[in-house]
């Protein structure tokens, strides 16, 4: 992966697509069809486009545009995708696991269960 110039996960699905966090630790920039879990419910895009998992046309423009970005376009791609490695990364998980454990340490933490189903609405909330 480290000698590749872009990642592509053409994908029908694609429940997370850990290839992609893969791809993000290695300074890889990412061309994956919408429906890879890993990218579908964050909007802004950032290191990766989402493409129509069955229009060649459409993949094979994407990758064109990738493979002929400047150097300065592909920095920035690839300094995005590292701030999305450290989103989705371990440190990341730790910090949310110990948050529900704080959470349950309190005294009233159904309260906040509550709150946080209703700021992240289709979202599971583990408990």
């Amino acid at each position: 992966m480290r000698h590749a110039h872009v990642l592509v996960v053409p994908s029908d699905f694609e429940q997370w697509g850990l290839v992609v966090n893969e791809a993000w630790q290695n300074d890889l920039p990412v061309l994956a069809s919408e429906t890879v879990g890993a990218l579908r419910g964050d909007a802004r895009r950032w290191s990766w486009t989402l493409l129509s998992a069955g229009d060649a046309s459409v993949w094979r423009a994407a990758l064109v545009r990738a493979l002929s970005q400047t150097t300065s376009e592909r920095m920035a791609w690839i300094t995005l995708g590292r701030r999305q490695a450290q989103r989705y990364g371990l440190a990341a998980h730790v910090r949310s696991a110990r948050a529900l454990i704080d959470v349950a340490l309190r005294k009233r933490p159904a309260r906040w269960v509550g709150w946080v189903a209703r700021l992240w609405p289709g979202r599971v909330v583990i408990w």
